[in-house]
């Protein structure tokens, strides 16, 4: 609910003043982010979740935080839905989203589409911390990089005479950031 407080002073000459103040007491804070496993070149899925409807719109920000996955390079379009679809979000210069979740809305969801850039990387992670009243929680998505799992495309050797050394070249399907 709401409250409106007033108040009123009289000083001994009988002169008063009053003071306003109105507010609401239903302020949700974020309890939970969730975030998914998705292929590389999918769209991770972050759940962030209130702890209850408000009779008002309640702001969240959030952010993302490099993990073993790059923000920025391994991840791309950010894009929120607070009921009414997707919409695509754009961070201010602090690199802070902000979200305004409607009135008698507990959870929103945030999309983040990741890159496929045809490099084994194995599984990389990175994370979405939410705030709303002070109150911060954080969620970590996986990205799954088994398409770009190397395999052997070839191998070829050269001819020799008996008793001389071969040399064969080992073609890979993808390069590999891992051993």
């Amino acid at each position: 609910g709401s409250y409106n407080v007033v108040v009123t002073a009289t000083d001994a000459a009988g002169n008063s003043a009053n003071a306003n103040d109105s507010g609401s007491l239903d302020s949700p804070m974020v309890v939970t982010v969730v975030g998914d496993s998705v292929a590389e070149g999918g769209s991770n899925t972050f759940s962030v979740n209130l702890t209850h409807a408000s009779t008002v719109a309640t702001d969240v920000s959030f952010t993302l935080s490099s993990g073993s996955a790059t923000v920025g390079s391994d991840t791309g379009v950010v894009s929120v839905n607070t009921g009414s679809g997707y919409v695509t979000a754009t961070a201010d210069a602090d690199g802070v989203y902000h979200v305004s979740v409607p009135a008698n809305t507990t959870a929103f969801s945030v999309q983040v589409v990741t890159t496929d850039d045809l490099v084994y990387e194995g599984n990389e992670t990175y994370t979405l911390t939410a705030s709303a009243n002070s109150v911060s929680q954080s969620g970590t998505a996986t990205i799954t990089d088994v398409a770009d799992l190397p395999t052997i495309q070839s191998v070829t050797g050269n001819s020799i005479a008996e008793g001389g050394s071969n040399t064969f070249s080992v073609n890979l399907t993808h390069a590999s950031t891992v051993a």
